[in-house]
């Protein structure tokens, strides 16, 4: 696999790598510097050795979509073998916390940022208006994300929200795609029926606000968003002049509707989308909103939202990713390979080279529908004009951070499934939270202080501080942590400063399974020699990756290939481990092997990962990397 970063560039590594920062040149000829950039002492940043003799820029990615970035990227590179893209996974966060803007503003972000649709701070952005690729793209697409008229964001392929089903299991039972509502919710009843609920009919994909909301949006858009008059009630609603009460009744009767049919749940709010994949790939789910990666496209053919009658069956439209560029002070040379990426990024041909067998449409202009059977039932909706943009429900001069109608929607509908509010209620819960927000736009109500970091943190020493919480609060032997790896690893970095509530929800790994734990084991030493060389992945693969540790004293060569990254290891105090030894061990559920412990001996602590990592903020007040020389990196 093409090396990838697994932290973020620490400030003092960019400026080793860009010219401005540090007084050095990243060019073709410089690849002892390029190289040294990337072999911190305290970091991982790639599991690779990187290219000599490239000329090298890094590339943040924030996507869904993640292989088909990838594949764009390759491409890129076999067309310039002078140039090495590095790239890396970014955080995407919410509105009211994006983590690429923390970046942004410590000069620490990656040159390009390929982004899954967060608008970011355009100050700390490139103006792309005069780019030569600007010119594939007519002036509406490009204006939609336009700031006072100039372009930072530039589109990428455009994602139908739609529906997938699960082609095996259709044509096992012989069960029927549905064009209405009534159809879908008789399927769904059938489903279950039919399998004795050893199948779930549908996932909501509920823990993502936009993505739960595009589903119900979709499902009741004539009543709430099509035609005139509700065009008309909508741009009275985000001036202030109309309420969610009297016209958003359609959605949260549809959200009770699935609430009453078992769909919809408490649990359903925490279900991972890796989760929903899984369980979708495995023939444990029958419908999701969710095309499974690593797949077949056609075993999972998409299909419209349904409507009230088959005619008025409908898709969203939104665009999958944007392209932008950090505002640094590159070289002659830098610029010249950015303006040749984001020209080549403009191109259909790429765009296409993205989209493979995917439900999207090129952003592109004069972009033809996909000639593909998965997405075929799409072409009719589409062309009928019976497509859609995403709608937040946001109101006029007030931030997204301050109100966010759709995150309203999700808590309404999570107290309703709870049983703690009504329908009435949760309306009403956004027409207060509106009026107090058009009356007081300037309230910042992100802003809560949990703990605060007295020092920068690189992203190896945030895992290691996650490891040294797991152990304090367990009070294992030792403890484990997955670096720099997107599946159930950490690839966050705290910056110093105060840390807020809204922060700690993306300080935590992705993708833990719906319910796990920090757990103690019981591990042999030997188990824990052979588990430091396997880190967990996803499908039980070995990820390249290495765990970050408590209670340890290692020797890692990041660069080795899978398997042997692990030099030397001993206890903290440099004592052997014993193999014969039983040690407790502390980790999230779900980032070790179960091969390397006995699951009889496993001890959870209750709270979810926000719990533990707020409660060990107010205990710790304020919080510094260990430096304790726990780990040394061997690059050579």
């Amino acid at each position: 696999m093409k090396k990838e970063i697994s932290s973020i560039l620490a400030l003092d590594l960019l400026c080793s790598m860009l010219a401005g920062c540090g007084g050095q040149t990243a060019s073709a000829t410089a690849a002892a510097s390029a190289e040294s950039a990337f072999s911190a002492d305290n970091d991982i940043i790639v599991y690779q050795k990187p290219d000599e003799g490239k000329l090298q820029l890094t590339v943040g990615l924030i996507s869904t979509y993640y292989q088909g970035e990838i594949d764009m990227l390759n491409e890129f590179e076999k067309e310039n073998p002078d140039i090495d893209l590095v790239y890396y996974d970014i955080t995407g966060g919410s509105d009211a916390y994006r983590p690429i803007d923390e970046m942004l503003d410590r000069g620490d972000a990656p040159d390009i940022i390929i982004n899954a649709y967060t608008i970011m701070d355009t100050s700390k952005l490139e103006d792309l208006s005069d780019y030569e690729g600007v010119k594939n793209f007519d002036t509406e697409t490009l204006m939609q994300n336009a700031v006072d008229g100039h372009i930072y964001f530039l589109p990428g392929p455009m994602n139908f929200g739609c529906l997938h089903y699960n082609k095996a299991l259709f044509d096992q039972y012989g069960w029927t795609v549905p064009t209405t509502l009534d159809e879908f919710f008789a399927l769904c009843e059938q489903i279950t029926k039919d399998t004795n609920g050893e199948v779930m009919p549908f996932n909501l994909n509920a823990k993502y606000e936009k993505e739960f909301s595009n589903v119900l949006f979709a499902m009741t858009y004539d009543d709430i968003m099509g035609g005139s008059a509700n065009q008309k009630w909508l741009n009275d609603f985000k001036n202030g002049k109309a309420t969610f009460a009297g016209h958003m009744e359609p959605v949260y009767d549809l959200g009770q509707k699935f609430i009453d049919a078992g769909i919809l749940n408490q649990d359903s709010f925490t279900y991972s989308a890796t989760k929903i994949s899984e369980e979708f790939k495995s023939g444990k789910l029958a419908m999701s909103t969710l095309v499974t990666s690593g797949t077949d496209a056609s075993q999972f053919p998409a299909f419209p939202f349904p409507g009230k009658t088959a005619d008025r069956q409908i898709i969203m439209r939104s665009m999958n990713f944007m392209a932008s560029v950090t505002k640094k002070d590159y070289t002659s040379e830098q610029s010249e390979v950015i303006r040749k990426f984001i020209n080549y990024y403009c191109q259909p041909t790429t765009q296409q080279t993205f989209i493979g067998s995917a439900a999207m449409i090129a952003s592109t202009k004069d972009a033809t529908f996909p000639d593909n059977a998965e997405v075929a039932s799409l072409k009719e909706t589409y062309e009928a004009g019976r497509s859609f943009a995403r709608e937040l429900f946001l109101l006029n001069n007030v931030s997204a951070g301050r109100f966010s109608g759709t995150s309203y929607i999700r808590q309404g509908l999570m107290d309703m499934a709870a049983g703690t509010r009504t329908e009435a209620e949760a309306i009403q819960e956004v027409d207060t939270a509106a009026a107090d927000a058009m009356a007081n736009p300037e309230l910042d109500l992100s802003a809560e202080t949990v703990g605060s970091a007295s020092e920068d943190f690189t992203s190896l020493e945030t895992s290691e501080m996650f490891a040294d919480m797991f152990r304090q609060k367990t009070g294992s032997d030792l403890s484990l942590v997955l670096h720099g790896v997107t599946y159930r690893g950490n690839v966050m970095r705290i910056y110093s400063g105060s840390i807020t509530k809204d922060k700690v929800k993306y300080l935590k790994p992705r993708s833990f399974d719906n319910g796990a734990t920090l757990v103690t084991a019981s591990m042999t030493g030997r188990q824990i020699k052979n588990a430091l060389n396997d880190p967990y992945g996803q499908d039980g693969a070995t990820a390249d990756c290495v765990y970050a540790f408590s209670g340890l004293k290692a020797v890692y060569a990041p660069w080795n290939p899978v398997g042997s990254k692990v030099v030397s290891v001993t206890l903290a105090d440099g004592t052997e481990i014993d193999d014969s030894r039983t040690y407790q061990v502390s980790f999230w559920l779900g980032t070790v092997n179960e091969k390397y412990y006995d699951p009889a001996s496993i001890i959870p602590v209750e709270g979810t990962f926000d719990d533990i990592l707020t409660a060990y903020l107010a205990e710790e007040k304020s919080i510094a990397p260990a430096r304790d020389g726990r780990l040394t990196l061997q690059w050579s």
